[in-house]
């Protein structure tokens, strides 16, 4: 059972999905083509003029907008988000949760919570890792988000260690007296 939800990962991520597509001047044709798959198209803008959805042209995942009019010269942008289904979340989201496993191999898990934190959080990580390749930006927000799990999973292997290794030290004592 993964420790967090899709829901949980998407929280971390509000307007971190959102990107443009340069797709440059188009000279002729109806199709344009992403340079990244997306889950919707949010707007297309011809020459700066933003276009309607649905009376000026049409999105098909993952890439495909198609115009009803033909182009003739003129820059697309396209304002996309970058979303993904659940179930790529939650393949994402099991990745993360043997992460954590593998690094608490050594002890008992923590709780509940603890867990469900740290998975959602490295999760985002991986998802932007995933999705996000050509943003540096996004990158860097990855990244940090993968030092605040680590992090926080390191200063409670450390403090719970330490416990475990008092208790195992007090039950030695009390054993030998």
């Amino acid at each position: 059972m993964a420790y967090t939800t899709p829901l949980a990962v998407r929280k971390l991520l509000p307007g971190l999905l959102i990107g443009e597509d340069d797709m440059g001047v188009v000279s002729s044709g109806t199709t344009l083509t992403l340079e990244s798959p997306a889950m919707d198209v949010i707007t297309v803008e011809k020459n700066g003029i933003v276009l309607s959805e649905f009376s000026d042209f049409t999105f098909t995942r993952p890439r495909t907008i198609t115009l009803d009019t033909e182009a003739a010269g003129e820059n697309f942008i396209a304002t996309c988000y970058y979303g993904a289904h659940d179930s790529d979340i939650d393949d994402i989201i099991n990745r993360a949760d043997r992460t954590i496993n593998a690094f608490f191999s050594s002890m008992q898990l923590p709780s509940a919570d603890y867990l469900n934190d740290w998975s959602s959080v490295l999760a985002a990580s991986l998802y932007l890792k995933s999705f996000a390749t050509a943003n540096d930006e996004n990158i860097q927000r990855a990244n940090a988000l993968e030092t605040i799990a680590m992090d926080g999973m390191q200063t409670y292997k450390d403090e719970n260690q330490e416990e475990e290794t008092q208790r195992t030290n007090y039950t030695y004592v009390v054993t030998v007296n």
